[in-house]
């Protein structure tokens, strides 16, 4: 299994994200990529291992760091987060770069990538939608379905799955 950080940049900032997938063979061909939105506290093991989980069943799977930088602490993730939600086309263009940089690798599959998000990442996987960007699926796990474009919403390419829950007391 190959992991690997790949570096990006977008409005002068630059990012660092994590690589995953496994030995390529010769005659294979491309593979689909899967883009994995973290979730409130940055880049982070749980990212990580989730694309470590998706390249060994065979996918390209590239953990972007929306944030670039660490989080320091729920407060500073809370802040980090609400200024990225109030700034779609910052937002959107970080995770856009993101996926640039998953599908400019010769061995990924550009017509077949999809993302996923866990909790915020939901949440910015489900923007990178609305953005338009090539996506065969989107899966949001429970992210908050809100945005502050909901007519970005006819802009979405591919399937969306929501895994959602609601307490109700």
């Amino acid at each position: 299994m190959n992991r690997v950080e790949l570096p990006y940049s977008v409005g002068g900032k630059s990012f660092t994200g994590h690589l995953a997938y496994a030995e390529l063979h010769a005659g294979t061909g491309p593979r689909p990529g899967v883009l994995v939105c973290h979730d409130a506290g940055g880049l982070g093991e749980h990212a990580k291992m989730r694309a470590q989980r998706l390249a060994e069943l065979g996918y390209v799977a590239y953990a972007l760091d929306i944030f670039g930088e660490r989080s320091a602490g729920a407060e500073h993730a809370s802040r980090t987060i609400a200024a990225l939600l109030a700034d779609l086309p910052t937002l959107r263009a970080r995770l856009n770069a993101g996926l640039a940089a998953l599908t400019a690798l010769p061995f990924v599959d550009p017509s077949r990538t999809a993302a996923i998000g866990f909790c915020f990442g939901g949440s910015a996987a489900l923007e990178l939608a609305r953005s338009g960007a090539p996506l065969a699926c989107t899966v949001a796990f429970h992210g908050p379905l809100a945005t502050s474009a909901p007519d970005d919403a006819r802009r979405i390419q591919g399937k969306i799955l929501a895994c959602v829950t609601r307490v109700i007391r």
